[in-house]
């Protein structure tokens, strides 16, 4: 919760950074509109507000920040708690304000004497606070408390004035529709969100009646009523801004003189005076410091009464094309500079130290290695960052910056940087000693005259691709076509299982577009299938497909595990031969006994010391206990203690026993079960659809059938087997 809350305290700091050199442009501004009317200074104000509201804006070649020092203009991207926590927030705000799917602000402090240097100067970057987040630092959550402590002020006092308020207009005596009368105030003024009121002091009547009740209609139709109590809404998160507090004294006054303005429009000029007067009379002792109701008499009355009798309706064109420059200047104001983004085009002449980058990429390899992701948040692009938060937050609860698997590991790893560019190899290996290389390319950039990380591309390895078969021919084909349109490289690998794996597969067909695929014609026999199909390439890409329609024939064969493809051909329907042709069948289903079908527990062969069970008790419980191994289903059923376990749509994936795997069983099991005298030995993991790990293994160990409940040793890596069951 801490965390969060610094988090949430630093990007309000960053925001309000940006928003206060909107404030002085604004400022600026006003002065030059000063005998312009109201309403347009009014405007201006929206924008402020936006700015202090909304952690984010849009870039554009228009904005006026960017001729501010780039320093100035903080990335305005919210911070939210890894949990998503919504809060109540007063006077109806929406809950869009200060909330969404923003970026984590991550890092620790080392100075906190830098830090306040940096802050106050008003120098702060995005890039900059990403490093700030400490982990419990003392200062930063003294800083974050007094924030607290200032908004739960000014909030409960808001509150109070407004309750206090509320209890001197119970009595109020109704007059006719929304307008009351009573005896307790001193000036008019609006009352309620949902169905606002007009309360007027008794006695008031004739023509200043009349303008008075227009005044605050006018506040009712233009939503002032709501619009003043959110201005101070942000004036309570900001508080700790002086400019903010300008800034909403200001807007209240040009609010108020521009309703004054349009009272003098509709009415005409020759109210002048007694509008003046009647301003006057209903004075009240300064403006309200709360998000209290609109009242008639607030503000600086002197300033009001000199604005009123100054006040000329302006010509109609001065008056458009002080619109059309408002709508320019709220573009100009509400959007952020464009920077300079590898995402979006690197300039020629940039270029980088080769040094700078083989740190940056040893760095971003070793992060993978210890599986710790925030070296490699510090070094991302900001689209990066938000990438990086919705993968995490999709992949662990609570959100943490855990990269990679458990297994296979990372054991050594090799840099090699040309350009902007560096190759990675990774040396992996898992608990059965099989080792792998897996490659990824990293692209750097320039942001915010910062070398970033602005592409990683992991490209696939041997222990990614995993086998599925369908349960028909129909459905393969749904498969396969569902994966040439969505460029789906690993799905068409995995139901082709002849293809050989390219570890630039993936990239390749994310150039490849593919918008429709039309079945012409089909030959569907008991084993084997042929699918005659019309595909619609939008985009060849880097590979052989041409743009426009193209011909292809779909190749299906049937083994016991399922359908699968045989591949997806150029020149044709299949021969006689290829139709009277066995299907390659796997071991474990196909030329073995072990076929698809229901096992039950047949003898318990080995239970770990760690289970708090004994072998009598754990046979007796799964006597009556099924396991149904097929293609369509993995399921445990156990009867006798009414427990049911089921994937659909499981993965097997296959190993053959190395001298190693055969040391590491024997080690997992203690050295209880040996395994020397088996001499065909394989080993069936057990995965999810979605390719996650069941904790559940098969081992085939010549004419037996074991299946195995094993959990990861955090220690080191290993498996530990907790039961071991023969199956019949």
């Amino acid at each position: 919760m801490e965390h969060n809350l610094i988090g949430l305290f630093l990007t309000l700091f960053n925001m309000s950074i940006t928003a206060s050199a909107v404030i002085l442009i604004v400022l600026l501004l006003r002065l030059m509109l000063i005998k312009a009317p109201k309403v347009f200074s009014y405007g201006l104000w929206s924008i402020v507000f936006f700015r202090l509201f909304f952690p984010a804006s849009i870039s554009s070649s228009m904005s006026l920040l960017r001729f501010l020092p780039s320093g100035v203009i903080g990335r305005t991207s919210a911070v939210s708690p890894p949990v998503e926590v919504v809060a109540p927030l007063p006077f109806g705000t929406p809950a869009a304000a200060g909330t969404g799917t923003p970026e984590e602000v991550t890092g620790r402090i080392h100075d906190a004497g830098v830090l306040l240097q940096n802050l106050q100067a008003g120098t702060q970057k995005q890039s900059y606070i990403d490093s700030l987040l400490g982990q419990g630092h003392p200062i930063l959550t003294a800083m974050t408390i007094l924030w607290l402590t200032g908004v739960a002020v000014l909030l409960l006092y808001s509150a109070w004035s407004y309750a206090k308020l509320k209890g001197r207009l119970s009595t109020a005596l109704w007059i006719e529709e929304n307008i009351f009368e009573s005896d307790l105030i001193q000036s008019p003024c609006v009352v309620g969100f949902f169905h606002p009121g007009i309360y007027l002091p008794s006695g008031i009547s004739g023509p200043e009646r009349q303008y008075i009740l227009r005044h605050e209609n006018i506040h009712i139709r233009r939503f002032d009523y709501l619009l003043k109590p959110l201005a101070f809404l942000a004036l309570c998160l900001h508080w700790f801004n002086p400019l903010v507090w300008i800034s909403y004294r200001l807007m209240g006054r040009d609010m108020e003189m521009s309703c004054d303005e349009s009272v003098l429009r509709g009415m005409g000029l020759d109210i002048k005076k007694a509008y003046s007067s009647s301003l006057l009379s209903f004075a009240t002792p300064g403006g309200r410091l709360s998000g209290s109701p609109l009242a008639f008499g607030e503000e600086t009355v002197s300033k009001r009464i000199k604005n009123i009798l100054n006040y000329r309706k302006p010509p109609v064109w001065i008056a458009v094309g002080l619109i059309i420059a408002l709508i320019i200047t709220a573009i100009s104001l509400v959007t952020d500079p464009k920077t300079e983004s590898a995402l979006e085009g690197q300039p020629a002449a940039t270029s980088f130290s080769q040094q700078d980058l083989y740190t940056m990429s040893e760095t971003w390899a070793e992060a993978l290695k210890t599986r710790n992701g925030e070296p490699r948040y510090e070094m991302m692009s900001a689209e990066m960052k938000k990438q990086f938060i919705k993968e995490q937050k999709e992949r662990s609860e609570p959100w943490n910056f855990n990269i990679g698997v458990s297994s296979p590991w990372v054991t050594d790893y090799k840099v090699t940087v040309n350009g902007d560019t560096a190759e990675i190899i990774y040396m992996l290996t898992d608990s059965s000693q099989s080792t792998y290389e897996q490659k990824e390319v990293l692209l750097f950039g320039k942001e915010d005259g910062k070398t970033v990380v602005v592409k990683a591309d992991e490209l696939l390895s041997d222990y990614e691709r995993y086998s599925y078969h369908a349960p028909s021919a129909e459905q393969a084909l749904e498969v396969y076509r569902g994966a040439l349109m969505e460029s789906n490289y690993l799905t068409i690998l995995s139901i082709t299982p002849s293809a050989p794996l390219d570890p630039y597969g993936q990239i390749i067909w994310d150039t490849i577009k593919i918008s429709k695929v039309r079945v012409i014609t089909q030959d569907v026999r008991q084993n084997k299938a042929c699918y005659e199909l019309e595909l619609t390439i939008d985009e060849g890409g880097s590979s052989a497909f041409e743009t426009g329609s193209s011909p292809r024939w779909l190749w299906l064969s049937k083994d016991a595990l399922g359908w699968y493809v045989e591949g997806l051909m150029t020149g044709g329907a299949p021969d006689a031969d290829w139709w009277s042709q066995p299907a390659t069948a796997d071991p474990f289903f196909g030329d073995s006994q072990w076929t698809e079908a229901t096992y039950r527990f047949d003898k318990i062969l080995y239970l770990s010391p760690l289970s708090s069970a004994t072998l009598d008790y754990a046979e007796n419980r799964m006597k009556e206990a099924q396991c149904i191994i097929g293609t369509e289903r993995f399921s445990i059923d156990n009867p006798n203690e009414n427990n049911h376990y089921e994937i659909a749509s499981p993965i097997y994936i296959k190993s053959e026993f190395t001298e190693q795997m055969t040391a590491d069983f024997e080690k997992s099991t203690f050295q209880k079960i040996s395994i020397k005298k088996y001499k065909e030995k394989y080993r069936y993991n057990v995965f999810t659809g979605d390719h996650k790990n069941t904790n559940y293994c098969f081992y085939l160990m010549d004419n037996e059938l074991w299946l195995a409940s094993y959990a990861d040793n955090t220690a080191d890596g290993s498996e530990i087997i907790m039961t071991l069951w023969k199956l019949k």
